[in-house]
């Protein structure tokens, strides 16, 4: 949730994320951790890409937080929220059409 935007960046290997530990810990951590580019299957990277670049385009958002909350054509001016966040397994699953979907 407090990922932020200017902790993406761009290499030749792919995207490097850096993402801190939770508030309540007591060792303040980061962590780092790379998107690879695709050697076939699913390109993540140009999935984050196209993101980043709507979030730029729709919300004029270069910095501050990286989820925003998502309309049909669109992003609007609100932070993904930690109840949407949970609720993307589930979404994920109806889309699959996944048996069970309340458990996910």
């Amino acid at each position: 949730m407090d990922l932020q935007l200017e902790n993406v960046r761009h290499s030749e290997n792919g995207i490097y994320i850096t993402h801190s530990r939770a508030k309540q810990r007591s060792d303040k951590r980061s962590t780092t951790f790379l998107v690879p580019k695709p050697t076939g299957g699913i390109d993540f990277v140009g999935v984050l890409d196209q993101y980043m670049d709507r979030v730029k385009t729709d919300l004029g958002k270069f910095s501050g937080k990286f989820f925003w909350t998502g309309k049909e054509q669109s992003f609007v001016n609100i932070p993904l929220g930690k109840n949407m966040v949970a609720n993307i397994p589930k979404e994920m699953a109806e889309f699959l059409k996944k048996e069970n979907v309340s458990e996910f």
